[in-house]
């Protein structure tokens, strides 16, 4: 993968998360303190787990965001002698 294009997914990555981000920061104003918030729902379409507001709003976006920054630092961690063409020609 070219630079740019790695560059281009860094940004379309990082966008995508900070929106996500943006509108969990919304609506944790929106949402009264304490209340729990579905997570989950069955086959038939009703809620069958709460959650709080941080796990119903926040936790998907930080995973999200976590999940993006391991796989862009993959290229770095591949092991030294590797013949990876994504990895990073400092580190061959």
């Amino acid at each position: 993968m070219k630079n740019n294009e790695f560059r281009t997914m860094w940004y379309w990555s990082g966008a995508a998360v900070l929106f996500m981000l943006l509108i969990g920061a919304w609506a944790w104003g929106q949402i009264p303190a304490g209340t729990l918030i579905p997570v989950h729902w069955g086959v038939d379409g009703t809620a069958d787990r709460y959650g709080s507001k941080f796990e119903g709003l926040l936790m998907m976006p930080l995973i999200i965001g976590g999940i993006s920054i391991l796989l862009a630092a993959c290229p770095i961690l591949t092991p030294i002698g590797s013949t990876s063409p994504n990895r990073p020609k400092h580190t061959r």
